[in-house]
């Protein structure tokens, strides 16, 4: 059997998956070792695993975020970030050739 798994967490720790393979369920009964093998400890506390086919049927978006430790810092720069570094697609390089040549567009 190709069991494929997921590991997901919610980051406020509040709330976990309730179908298979959720804390307590009778899937890992079925699948002796694999909990151990996983490091997986059941608690409540926003971390939990699901087959990979549930995942797919029960989520259509993913949010990634990553949390920092409470010792980092924060340091925040108001501003606007412009010119042709600033997000978007990379500019399209002219062909020198090409260079003030126009082009009609019908």
């Amino acid at each position: 059997m190709n069991l494929q798994l997921i590991r997901i967490r919610n980051p406020w720790g509040q709330g976990e998956w309730t179908g298979k393979f959720a804390d307590e369920d009778e899937a890992w009964d079925d699948h002796k070792g694999l909990k151990e093998k996983l490091n997986y400890v059941f608690k409540s506390d926003g971390n939990w695993w699901m087959r990979y086919d549930d995942f797919c049927a029960h989520f259509n978006k993913v949010y990634l975020c990553k949390i920092f430790p409470s010792t980092w810092s924060q340091f925040s720069i108001l501003g606007e970030w412009a010119g042709n570094t600033a997000g978007g697609p990379y500019p399209i390089e002219v062909n020198p050739e090409e260079e003030g040549k126009t082009s009609e567009i019908v």
